[in-house]
């Protein structure tokens, strides 16, 4: 019902903004929002198509994922400003967690439908430990207040005030039904405030009593337990920090608060975080929300170093006849020739000929490798990426230096948390260099990428891994896409790839070592 009515206020008042832009199309539309995202990205896209008058919906998807966050933070950067004030008061979470065993008669599936009959089992389970924590004035807080049989004896509000009478305390109560609890607890009248959701908004003056809160039952969003908190962190309050008590009940060891309120509020702000204010979690970025990292990297631009202009070389594939004739004598029939002219040479010889009349064996080189790209079933290249979206984000954000990156595909795909290196500059993102000695501080970097570029003669391409080696600090990842025939047949010792990285100081991971289709992959982290 709540999203029924919600979904005809909002269609009511696009039609109203809309008809006064039709009316006087000069009008301007201010929105405002505390919470412009509160249980889902929808919120945030419904107030953008407010004040623009356009509608977002095919460009803002509102699946709960960083990618859809990120995009919605773009659209709010450019056309608003957001206020977050620092109260300079800290907020300490003290969790607490209490079991029990399971209640006779019931079934976990009947409290995951019922949340008010698990609240009130719950309730029962938490009540001794509420009461240990009592110390002076404080607040106990509780999302859920009624009984699910509707017996006042099992009501919850009456279930915690009983309670903590009988502990020789003063109860003050706030409730949608009962509001004169307040007043009671600020004037220092009552010890103890027991209150539920109305307490969260627009209440001002809590902060002038106490700095501690005791919460029975956790709010369903983040947004409302941010309000929750808000009564004592803000302006009045007396103390250096809040102390925020969370008791978290299992049963026989089903983490009912942990796992069904506690993680869902953690979801809900990771995603609100993240469209409101920009913050990228570090460690909620999996495979489907990681695609989009080159817009965090946006983010990160905007805010750093404004934007910037990368200036491209252009690699032509229409050559003229005489040219085709000219680099085919010279280079070889097809890639695979070429890159056994390439495979000959040391890694100096190798930078020197790519560098030779203008880098044109370089260009050559991708210029092949774009056409046979177009025949592969698999590219290696996005292989690569899927390893690296799941990697830990702190490893990523410490910066991927892709070794021998060609066009800078990596870069196109992740953004300037990319350090390109080769030979040949293709674009101004890319540092042109041996890559056997690329210029990169000790442990400067999280991963390495080798994507079909441990070129050179069998001692050549050991020199790569040791020099990724030097480049990662402990724990750093590496990640190498090479021929899967070349490894199979030794050429140029390839066999032995797997002996060379242990050598160098990394440990193999099984998962990520395999072969498909053409390619063999390995995932390897540095000890």
């Amino acid at each position: 019902i709540r999203g029924k009515v919600a979904g005809t206020r909002r269609k009511r008042l696009e039609a109203f903004i809309n008809g006064i832009k039709s009316t006087n199309p000069k009008v301007k539309v201010v929105g405002m929002s505390a919470t412009p995202v509160i249980n889902g990205l929808d919120e945030g896209r419904s107030l953008v198509n407010l004040v623009t008058g356009w509608n977002h919906d095919e460009i803002l998807k509102v699946k709960p994922n960083i990618g859809n966050a990120v995009a919605l933070h773009k659209e709010l950067a450019n056309m608003s400003v957001r206020e977050k004030p620092d109260y300079h008061i800290q907020e300490e979470i003290h969790f607490v967690d209490v079991d029990s065993e399971w209640p006779n008669g019931v079934q976990s599936r009947d409290l995951i439908a019922n949340p008010l009959m698990a609240e009130e089992i719950l309730t029962k389970i938490r009540i001794p430990k509420i009461l240990e924590l009592i110390d002076g004035p404080c607040i106990i807080y509780t999302e859920y207040v009624n009984s699910s049989q509707d017996r006042r004896s099992d009501r919850i509000i009456d279930m915690l005030e009983d309670a903590v009478k009988n502990a020789g305390h003063s109860v003050a109560i706030y409730t949608g039904e009962n509001h004169t609890g307040k007043d009671l607890f600020v004037n220092g009248q009552r010890d103890v405030l027991i209150a539920s959701r109305p307490i969260a908004v627009g209440v001002n003056g809590l902060q002038w009593r106490t700095n501690r809160l005791i919460i029975n039952t956790l709010p369903w969003t983040n947004a409302n337990y941010q309000q929750l908190i808000g009564r004592l962190i803000r302006y009045g309050q007396k103390k250096e920090k809040v102390d925020v008590f969370i008791i978290r009940a299992s049963l026989d060891g089903w983490k009912y608060d942990e796992q069904f309120k506690w993680g869902r509020i953690l979801i809900k702000k990771t995603i609100a975080e993240c469209a409101v204010d920009g913050i990228i979690p570090e460690k909620h970025l999996v495979s489907a929300e990681t695609a989009t990292r080159a817009a965090v990297d946006w983010l990160k631009r905007i805010e750093d170093e404004g934007l910037a202009v990368v200036h491209k070389r252009r690699l032509d594939t229409r050559l003229a006849p005489v040219e085709i004739k000219k680099r085919l004598k010279k280079y070889g029939k097809d890639l695979r020739e070429l890159n056994q002219k390439i495979n000959v040479s040391k890694s100096d010889t190798i930078y020197k000929k790519m560098n030779a009349n203008n880098g044109e064996m370089w260009e050559e080189y991708h210029r092949r490798l774009r056409e046979t790209r177009k025949t592969w079933r698999i590219d290696p290249l996005d292989k690569i990426i899927e390893s690296i979206e799941k990697l830990p984000f702190g490893i990523v954000k410490k910066g991927i230096g892709d070794f021998g990156c060609g066009e800078a595909m990596l870069a196109d795909k992740f953004g300037n948390g990319v350090r390109s290196f080769d030979a040949v500059a293709h674009d101004s993102r890319i540092t042109p260099c041996n890559i056997a000695n690329v210029p990169v501080k000790n442990e400067d970097l999280g991963v390495v990428v080798f994507c079909q570029s441990l070129m050179g003669i069998a001692t050549a391409w050991p020199e790569y891994i040791k020099e990724a080696s030097r480049c990662l600090p402990t724990g750093g990842i590496l990640l190498i896409a090479e021929s899967a025939k070349a490894v199979r047949e030794n050429d140029r010792n390839l066999g032995s790839i797997r002996k060379v990285v242990k050598e160098n100081g990394f440990e193999l991971n099984p998962e990520g070592c395999y072969d498909e289709y053409k390619f063999t992959f390995i995932e390897a982290r540095k000890l």
